[in-house]
């Protein structure tokens, strides 16, 4: 989590610079990376938690309101503010290149 939040720190920062530039194709393929990272971890994670298998899972045989609290603590933990700003902040950025904006 904090690998990651240090990574979309930085990205942020460069994505609130693309108005004056485009991002290099390298930029472009990590911020794609990061969100495809994320998808993979955050649609395991659940599976984890509520596994039959005691021993790999966090949660496993609990109470089905313990099961939903432990997987939006993980979530709270695993998605920080800065990573929600971030796809935000993604997502515009491409709406502005799609728009023709930023030095091709």
């Amino acid at each position: 989590s904090d690998f990651v939040k240090g990574i979309s720190d930085g990205l942020l920062h460069l994505l609130k610079l693309s108005k004056d530039k485009c991002l290099d194709s390298r930029e472009q393929i990590l911020c794609v990376e990061m969100a495809s990272f994320m998808t993979v971890t955050l649609k395991a994670m659940p599976n984890l938690i509520v596994q039959k298998d005691e021993s790999v899972a966090i949660a496993a045989n609990k109470p089905h309101e313990v099961q939903k609290e432990t997987i939006r603590q993980v979530l709270d933990w695993m998605v920080p503010a800065v990573i929600i700003r971030l796809f935000i902040a993604m997502i515009l950025y491409d709406l502005q290149m799609d728009l023709g904006g930023g030095a091709r």
